[in-house]
């Protein structure tokens, strides 16, 4: 998707695989996004899913994993405390 903001042909291209893709039932994910300019055509256009460096650079399983774990642990702290301030609400 690199020149889809600028080559006609390449918006082109890529309307006619989410269009084709679309119409045999399939879901199109987009590789290679970068910019927010990429992304906004991409979605004008119904692309199902996107990926590429303007949301994250390749990274390792392993990572990925150890990153979903510490979020998960501040969500559920978070959760928690929320909960601690609510309970005497809840049971008054």
């Amino acid at each position: 998707v690199n020149d889809i903001t600028e080559d006609p042909e390449d918006r082109a291209i890529v309307i006619a695989t989410i269009n084709l893709s679309r119409s045999l039932g399939f879901q199109t994910i987009a590789e290679g996004v970068e910019t927010a300019g990429h992304l906004a055509f991409l979605r004008e256009q119904g692309c199902d899913e996107v990926q590429g460096y303007y949301f994250s650079k390749p990274e390792s399983g392993e990572l990925i994993e150890k990153k979903l774990i510490e979020a998960n642990a501040k969500v559920t702290k978070k959760l928690i405390k929320l909960y601690n301030q609510l309970k005497y609400f809840i049971f008054l």
